[in-house]
């Protein structure tokens, strides 16, 4: 029995099961699959959207460890208020980079589907491109070899040195070639991969076989195949490709194989995955990773994503078959910090792992504590606070808004089937003067089902609207360009839906550009509210010993007075004054410094203007913020930038009804 599980619909393969789908062997899979979806005109099944793949998907910039590995342990918010919350704990990993050039030996087989699947848009065409890109990017000493398979493998080249072949273009001229035809079997593809590669298998080699399909069909005896070349070193690569595909099966393929999965959306991930990133594909650094998160002193889990996992009471246990080079993996975990009678600091959980490197000698790391500091305070900062579990939170948030979106959208063709089976139970008895009681029941059913398939579409579109707008205020905040998959999703998705509510191109122009918040029900005391902001804010400054801060002050994005800036600034101040060890660049220098440079406070909602300026004045940190007025509410984020890194240090944000701010 195979141990695909799948429905069709829409005219592509849906998996089953998708929540016990590793982020680690997935990648970006779902989010680029994802993109992929929308912008064929269609809104992604929910199965589709795997959550742990879209957290996966982004490079958070976790430092470059000084060995194999590193990790790194995050919260959302550095104070917690003692009336407990909600929490956000981030464990990541990240390889180690090094050069291409100084990487072992790559010992690897190309294996392509050429079967008559792949003749639909985007596949073997992309195959073609791929392999150019994989035999351009391959050193002297590398060893390659290629397979070809549709109803039978073919070995297009044995394994061979790379300095080697006389002609790189005629090898890419005969893959070019090749046509489309016939059924698949997959499992003689890539047991020709397996042994191309075990000819010269050796410990000190990357020994990979990289399969490019659409994994149509896969049988039992492929997973089988992986976990006993697995066994023997020999590890494997999946790459997915087009609209009618099986991704997570070809993800499951790789776990087995206790490697890397891809999928292509684009020209720009081939030449990524084939290219650039190549190594992040093929070479692994670590293996078997067996980790743990440990909740302390009364902290409950309310949810987690990242990898398959058990729990076991307050121990998480999750497991990842590798880590590659360069690569990074990302963990997840929601929870609830139980109150507390006094304020300071205390351990909310531990983070540890175990692994074995490419010697087979065990490591283990840890444990790494996530500490929080509680403060009798309303905390009423509007989100997340260290940039890191931003983007994990806006994430997190992200995927299970369009999860939502996919559940309620195709809830719809089941409403959309049952109207049709209504249609032939109306009928009138001509000769009676009067409907029946029955007539009655199915017409009323039948005038509510349209209004209830347009209210979950409105449902469908007004999230959209919500999770665009809030992609476009962390990118505003992190004044980065992050999250290009989901905006381009959920732009898409506010067409969709607004072209079949009919809703005009008028409604849902102004719908793609709208990017007021709600409001978040913060206390009246806005003084109160503004200062619990300005303590998260610079909460990361304290304990830093003797440095120098410039702050440039809250600037309003629209010229005008704004009635909350002399709060905020003076609040800025005096908590900026309290911390030991800072001392505060005086004003004066601070405008001479914007003047020098030619710029306005303004430009400081820049990151790279405000580092400049405060690197004009040989600051350590740079600490300044945004007051957005927007019609409804104001919006009040501050950041805190490390002048010598030029990173983000914190943000902070709380969003205040209009009325609080007039």
């Amino acid at each position: 029995m195979s141990k695909r599980i799948g429905l069709c619909a829409a005219g592509f393969v849906v998996l089953c099961g998708a929540a016990s789908w590793a982020a680690g062997a997935a990648e970006a899979d779902s989010a680029d699959r994802g993109r992929y979806v929308a912008e064929q005109g269609m809104i992604i099944p929910p199965a589709e959207v795997v959550i742990d793949s879209y957290i996966a998907s982004i490079d958070y910039e976790y430092p470059d460890p000084a060995k194999a590995l590193g990790v790194y342990v995050y919260t959302g918010h550095r104070q917690a208020s003692l009336q407990g919350q909600e929490e956000i704990i981030q464990m990541g990993l990240q390889g180690k980079r090094t050069e291409f050039e100084d990487l072992p030996v790559l010992n690897l087989a190309f294996v392509f589907d050429k079967s008559g699947s792949m003749s639909e848009p985007d596949k073997i065409l992309w195959v073609k491109e791929a392999f150019a890109l994989f035999m351009g990017r391959l050193r002297s000493q590398d060893i390659v070899s290629v397979v070809a398979f549709d109803d039978e493998a073919e070995v297009l080249l044995r394994p061979t040195v790379v300095g080697d072949i006389e002609d790189r273009g005629y090898l890419i001229d005969r893959v070019d070639a090749v046509l489309p035809g016939g059924r698949s079997d997959l499992t003689a593809g890539l047991l020709a991969g397996y042994r191309q590669v075990a000819e010269n298998a050796r410990p000190e080699h990357v020994n990979r076989v990289v399969l490019i399909s659409d994994g149509l069909d896969i049988p039992d005896a492929a997973f089988t195949s992986a976990e006993t070349y697995k066994n023997r070193g020999i590890t494997l690569s999946t790459v997915t490709l087009g609209m009618n595909c099986d991704l997570n099966t070809m993800v499951e393929l790789a776990r087995e194989g206790a490697g890397s999965s891809r999928f292509l959306s684009s020209h720009e991930d081939i030449d990524e995955h084939f290219n650039t990133d190549l190594d992040r594909m093929v070479v692994p650094i670590a293996y078997d990773l067996e980790m743990e998160l440990e909740l302390l002193n009364g902290t409950e889990l309310l949810g987690t994503w990242g990898y398959r996992h058990e729990i076991d009471g307050a121990t998480i246990r999750y497991s990842l078959p590798a880590l590659h080079h360069r690569d990074y993996e990302t963990i997840v975990a929601q929870v609830r910090l139980p109150p507390r009678s006094r304020t300071g600091s205390i351990d909310v959980a531990a983070f540890s792992l175990e692994y074995e490197d490419k010697e087979g000698t065990s490591h283990r790391e840890g444990p790494y504590l996530a500490t929080m500091e509680y403060a009798d305070s309303l905390i009423a900062t509007g989100g997340i606070s260290d940039p890191v579990v931003l983007k994990s939170g806006t994430m997190l948030h992200t995927a299970l808004g369009l999860k939502s979106i996919g559940v309620l959208y195709y809830s719809c063709s089941a409403d959309s089937a049952k109207q049709s089976q209504l249609n032939p139970l109306v009928w009138h008895n001509t000769n009676a003067e009067q409907e029946t009681p029955i007539d009655k029941a199915v017409a009323q059913e039948q005038a509510e089902l349209p209004a209830s398939v347009r209210a979950k579409k409105q449902r469908c579109f007004d999230v959209a609207v919500s999770l665009k707008k809030e992609i476009q205020n962390t990118r505003l905040r992190l004044d980065e360009d992050c999250f290009e998959n989901e905006l381009t999703i959920t732009e898409k998705y506010i067409e969709i839906l607004g072209r079949e509510l009919s809703l005009g191109d008028i409604v849902v122009a102004r719908m793609l550009k709208e990017r007021e918040l709600e409001t978040e029900g913060v206390s009246e005391d806005t003084r109160a509210v503004l200062q619990d902001l300005v303590q998260e804010l610079v909460v990361p400054l304290d304990r830093k010993g003797w440095r120098k801060v410039a702050f440039f002050g809250f600037t309003p994005q629209k010229e005008g007075p704004s009635p909350i800036k002399g709060v905020v600034d003076d609040l800025a101040r005096s908590s900026l004054g309290d911390l030991s060890g800072l001392r505060l660049i005086r004003q004066a220098s601070l405008d001479r410094a914007v003047r020098d440079l030619e710029l306005t406070y303004a430009d400081l909602i820049d990151n790279d203007a405000a580092l400049r300026s405060g690197r004009e004045v040989d600051a350590d940190y740079v600490v300044s913020g945004t007051i957005l007025d927007m019609p409804g509410s104001t919006i009040v984020f501050g950041k805190v930038l490390d002048a010598a890194s030029g990173n983000v240090a914190s943000v902070a944000q709380v969003v205040l009804p209009k009325a609080d701010t007039e």
